[in-house]
């Protein structure tokens, strides 16, 4: 059996350790110093599972394919939403199974940068974040209005729980 002060310093020990492993695990999981990028997501209401729907000042956007059950939301209060011509950017629409495959490239990376700093493998996307928008400097979401313009909404990804 354990003194009271032998089980003290050990449990004060136990706690350190953890919290350094914690701190390494949460500055693995920030993005790097490295650029981010902005990307534009072409929403095709036509499709059978891509949604939009209005709830107060919120438009959320659900497009397929999805990692889990997340959605872009579009804050309506912001008046980030803007009037554009589909030309303009033909050439930077990505798909969401790109998005997906880029924010998991992402989270690998993290994880080797992890496994590198403290040895350990970290599998940082088995609790993933509540909101993705820290990978991507912006995010925007193209509305077609008709085959020459469109609105671009700012918005942010956020994870299923949100």
């Amino acid at each position: 059996m354990l003194s009271n002060t032998k089980a003290i310093v050990l449990f004060v020990f136990l706690i350190a350790c953890n919290s350094n492993l914690n701190r390494e695990v949460v500055s693995a999981s920030k993005p790097s110093g490295k650029q981010r990028d902005t990307l534009y997501i072409y929403f095709d209401s036509k499709q059978p599972k891509n949604f939009k729907t209005s709830v107060g000042d919120k438009i959320y956007f659900t497009i397929t394919p999805q990692i889990d059950a997340s959605r872009f939301v579009y804050d309506n209060s912001d008046n980030s939403k803007q009037g554009v011509k589909y030309k303009n950017f033909t050439n930077k629409f990505i798909s969401k199974e790109e998005l997906n495959k880029r924010f998991l490239d992402s989270m690998e990376s993290k994880d080797v940068e992890l496994q590198k700093s403290t040895g350990e493998r970290g599998y940082l996307f088995s609790n993933p974040p509540y909101s993705f928008d820290k990978y991507f400097k912006n995010i925007y979401i193209y509305e077609p209005s008709n085959e020459n313009e469109g609105q671009l909404y700012k918005v942010s990804w956020q994870y299923a729980v949100q």
